[in-house]
Formats: C-alpha cells, structure tokens, sequence
C-alpha cells in the first residue's frame, strides 16, 4: 500500500472563494448541502473511513473584516477548539497542540476525546470575500481528522495539505 502523503495528489480549488488546496487523489469527494443550506465538501480516505478532510463554510456579519476581527489565534482557539466541557458536554476533552497565525490564516492542531473516542485534528480558518461581490465575509474552515492512533501514518498528509493551501485570485 502507498502512503497517501507519498502517492498521488489533486488539487481543489475552491471556484466561489478563491482558494486552492491539495488532497491524496484517492480520497472519495462529495459535495454536501446542510438543512441550513450551508455546504460542505467532504473528503474521506478509502482506507480509513474516520480519516478525512472537511470544508466548510459560515457566513459572517459585516464588521467582521479580517480574521482578528475575531480575536487572535490563541484567543480564537480558546473559544472554538477548546471548549469547556460544561458547554461542550460532560466527558469531552481538548488539548491544544499548536495555533499560529500566517498566509492570512489561523492554523489549528489539537486533539479532542469524546467518552473513550479519541480524534486528532488539524484546522484551517480564513476569510474570504462573498459570492460575486456579496456584502460581508464568510469564514472557511478546512478540518483533517482522523483517530489518535492513527496519526502518526496521517501527519504527512494533513502537513502537506496546510502546506498546499494557498489563497488566489478569482
């Protein structure tokens, strides 16, 4: 079996917000309409059904103008990545690994334990611009989870895919 981080990619780049992205070329990609009408694009190794990578995206008021609008990196990661298990429910767990701030991007690695499931995850935040010059913003958020155990034969793709995300013109 070749390892997906050593094996073939392609590229998705998103046609509405104008980014581009790589993932193993093997992975199974579906596109997902939400009942709120929020879409999601999905991409899960054929291998490993809980490893997969997730796009998703929310419409954000109009004074939020820039990713700091919503804080700092370590702020942000402290309300959304982190939360207390009384809001999030009892018997979860979270542990921040790393945020950074760069590309015009937050970057996110932690791991989260939900009753006796433990997930690694590495996400992705940015900004981008509304559909054909729509007021305000919508927040971008690309998630690579997989399980704990598993991580260490995963983290070469989830690296390589930050290191493909890229912002580009329309």
């Amino acid at each position: 079996m070749v390892n997906a981080a050593e094996g073939e990619w392609k590229d998705y780049k998103d046609p509405n917000y104008n980014f581009v992205l790589s993932y193993p070329s093997d992975y199974i990609y579906t596109s997902q309409t939400l009942a709120d009408r929020r879409v999601l694009q999905l991409f899960v190794s054929p291998t490993s059904p809980s490893t997969s990578l997730f796009i998703s995206y929310t419409p954000v008021r109009d004074d939020y103008t820039s990713l700091s609008s919503f804080g700092s990196v370590d702020q942000v990661g402290q309300m959304t990545i982190l939360p207390k298990s009384e809001l999030a429910g009892s018997g979860v767990e979270s542990e921040m690994i790393s945020s950074v701030s760069k590309s015009d991007a937050y970057f996110f690695d932690y791991k989260v334990k939900v009753k006796d499931e433990d997930k690694h995850l590495r996400s992705i935040f940015t900004l981008c611009d509304g559909i054909n010059g729509a007021a305000g913003k919508v927040l971008v958020t690309i998630t690579g989870q997989c399980k704990e155990e598993d991580y260490g034969g995963v983290r070469m793709v989830f690296d390589k895919v930050e290191e493909s995300f890229k912002k580009v013109k329309g």
